[in-house]
């Protein structure tokens, strides 16, 4: 009988919930980094190690969705010995350093709740915690020796690809995923733009809906079925960016001031740089999409019976 993480549902919840927690533990580690770049790196020797405890559900997300997507017993255990290495090593940098900050920094005050009610010392249990999972990790992949006998696969080209745009679409939608959940804490709820907000925050769903399409796209077998995937799925992807992108212009018409008045704490760099970069992000990365996909459509779909 499968174990539930054996199983593909199993799976696609386990990588859903971290994914999830990716999401937040990004985009506040955004919101914890922005206020040190433009106080021209104030705090960052305290608040360093807190990035890479933020970093560690991101990686967790993207180093377990390689290894259930790698089926040679070799790599696995490979993927397993470089996720183990990396927690040891980083969280063994962290924790030291971060028990000095708090006494250089904070003075041993007790809690200080500068980022979470029980900042600092619940980073400091994470990073224990984080350190506990890396040894226990490197323990098991040490107990069976035998899987380092097993040859390793040469790597698929295809797959290397793959596992590559994945681990920069994860990444970027982590971020704007968080994004949108962060606004529901930070935005206020009787401003008068209300009608140009609410384009503006659906936009960071858009990635994540790119990110679905993809990750279904590579699991889909018949070509027929891919090839229409891939064109309903760039369609509404497009489509439903275009849709927004009049809304959010309609609404900068009626109010030219709309993302200093009402966005401002929502895209906290673009407001040090008086502009909302991070929209413009979302708008160029869904850009690129489009068109790296209609490209690659054309050129693997469109093609005459000759050049098949």
């Amino acid at each position: 009988m499968k174990t539930f993480f054996a199983t593909s549902k199993g799976k696609i919840i386990t990588l859903a919930v971290i994914f999830f927690i990716a999401s937040l533990s990004t985009a506040y580690s955004w919101f914890l980094f922005v206020p040190i770049v433009t106080h021209y790196g104030r705090m960052f020797a305290t608040y360093f190690p807190t990035f890479f405890t933020f970093g560690v559900p991101l990686f967790s997300f993207y180093m377990l969705w390689m290894f259930w997507h790698t089926h040679n017993i070799a790599n696995q255990r490979k993927i397993l010995k470089i996720y183990s290495i990396t927690l040891i090593v980083l969280m063994s940098l962290c924790i030291p350093f971060h028990i000095l900050s708090i006494g250089v920094s904070f003075g041993w005050a007790g809690i200080y709740g500068v980022l979470t009610p029980l900042f600092p010392y619940d980073q400091l249990a994470l990073m224990v915690l984080y350190l506990i999972l890396g040894i226990s990790i490197f323990v098991y992949v040490l107990k069976h020796k035998d899987y380092a006998l097993v040859p390793v696969t040469v790597v698929n080209p295809q797959r290397k690809r793959a596992f590559v745009a994945m681990a920069f679409a994860s990444s970027f939608t982590c971020y704007f995923f968080g994004l949108f959940f962060e606004v529901f804490f930070i935005m206020d709820y009787l401003d008068p733009n209300w009608y140009g907000m609410i384009p503006a925050i659906l936009f960071n769903l858009l990635p994540l809906l790119a990110l679905v399409l993809f990750v279904i796209y590579q699991h889909q077998t018949a070509d027929e079925k891919k090839r229409k995937l891939f064109f309903s799925g760039l369609t509404s992807l497009a489509l439903v960016s275009l849709t927004l992108l009049l809304w959010v212009s309609i609404a900068v018409l009626i109010n030219p001031y709309l993302f200093a008045q009402s966005l401002s704490n929502f895209y906290m760099l673009g407001y040090a740089a008086k502009m909302p970069i991070g929209f413009f992000i979302i708008i160029i990365l869904l850009f690129v999409e489009c068109l790296i996909g209609f490209l690659r459509y054309r050129k693997r779909y469109l093609m005459t019976k000759h050049e098949r």
